[in-house]
């Protein structure tokens, strides 16, 4: 998967994974490998907002975790749509409240995944995330 970077040029799809605990963080990164996109990993929430800074173009997709130190996902989820608006988020998370969901939901994050999950599940989230056009 390609997409256009500032100058025009093709660049690797980028996909920001956000989570606290570095082995889920690792574990979705290896789950993500055979997939054709570039795997960026943050620990909070400013490790986050500061890759996404760094980078062009913005991450065509973020993973998150919904509870970080430095602010909820929930919170994050609404940073990066407002910063970048082309790039769809997921919650990450072990909760299964209806509570957080719809948290998630008015913070405007596209997709909400629960863990555990299997990888075939992940992979097949994350590419229909990256199928369906900006915005």
């Amino acid at each position: 998967m390609t997409e256009t970077d500032a100058s025009g040029n093709a660049a690797q799809v980028s996909v920001l994974v956000v989570e606290d605990d570095m082995l889920v963080r690792k574990l979705i990164a290896l789950q993500l490998l055979d997939l054709p996109i570039d795997v960026f990993e943050a620990s909070n929430a400013a490790d986050a907002l500061a890759i996404c800074a760094r980078r062009a173009p913005a991450p065509a997709l973020a993973l998150v975790d919904m509870g970080l130190p430095d602010m909820s996902g929930a919170e994050l989820c609404a940073e990066i749509r407002r910063l970048y608006p082309g790039t769809p988020v997921c919650i990450v998370s072990g909760a299964t409240g209806a509570a957080d969901q719809r948290e998630a939901a008015q913070a405007g994050c596209a997709e909400y995944l629960v863990k555990p999950f299997a990888a075939q599940d992940l992979k097949a989230l994350v590419t229909r995330m990256l199928a369906k056009p900006a915005g």
